[in-house]
């Protein structure tokens, strides 16, 4: 049994998994390799999570090098205010330019020197004055991607009608298609808006336990299936058989 280390280079992310060497806190900042962009980066614990040896040894993770100093700390959250300015800046922005869209998040890529801004909208949103203007205000390279209602869920978070916080939030990788079906099938009579989660959408629990329902109920239909098939072998009836047991009694 060993610990990894659960670090967010973001307070929006989902966590990362790290190995560590030493003694480490939660919510102290660690400078931490980046395999997928070959650099090294800033990041804080946010948890120390347990695995077995056969986890450890089935997973290559990334290594947390050392503690960050405090120049770095000051600098990652120098980056976060700024973040937040621009979102703020970005608001302002589509308030001017009247857009029908909502801003969710913003992210500098100091690799790439651009600025990043999420939106959720209703419809497509032409919004290359926003662009301009943006790039004019900021003095840089500017992205706008748009997302959907369960990635914002995801990225603002909050607890759900069973009291845990949202699962997209705190551990789910990807989003599996939710319908209604999903629902009758588990015998849930409810109306589609009771079902929705904090998206507006139809809650992502209800395919967690979905293929036990189906597996049960194939199940059940395939011993009524052999039942049947049992007393067709027999030659009689569920009809005959309670007139067998009647004339016994009778006599």
């Amino acid at each position: 049994m060993g610990y990894v280390a659960a670090v967010k280079f973001h307070r929006l992310d989902m966590p990362r998994y790290y190995r560590y060497a030493g003694d480490v806190e939660i919510d102290d900042f660690y400078l931490c390799e980046d395999l997928e962009n070959s650099i090294e980066r800033v990041g804080y614990i946010a948890a120390l999570e347990s695995r077995c040896d056969c986890q450890l040894q089935r997973q290559e993770l990334p290594r947390i090098l050392r503690e960050a100093r405090p120049d770095e700390i000051v600098q990652w959250r120098q980056t976060k205010d700024r973040e937040d300015e621009y979102l703020r800046i970005c608001r302002e922005k589509v308030r001017k330019h009247g857009l029908e869209m909502k801003v969710t998040l913003c992210r500098i890529d100091k690799k790439n020197n651009k600025i990043v801004f999420n939106f959720t909208a209703d419809q497509r949103v032409d919004f290359r004055e926003l662009v301009r203007d943006l790039a004019g205000a900021l003095r840089s390279r500017i992205e706008l991607w748009q997302i959907g209602v369960r990635d914002e869920a995801k990225l603002i978070d909050g607890v759900d009608v069973c009291g845990n916080q949202i699962c997209c939030a705190s551990w789910m990788r990807k989003f599996d298609p939710v319908t209604i079906k999903h629902a009758r099938d588990q015998d849930i009579m409810r109306a589609p808006a009771k079902l929705a989660g904090l998206c507006g959408r139809l809650r992502c629990c209800l395919t967690f336990e979905h293929n036990s329902y189906l597996n049960g109920a194939a199940e059940k239909k395939e011993t009524a299936a052999e039942k049947q098939r049992a007393q067709d072998d027999d030659g009689q009836s569920p009809q005959d058989e309670e007139e067998v047991e009647q004339t016994a009694a009778n006599d």
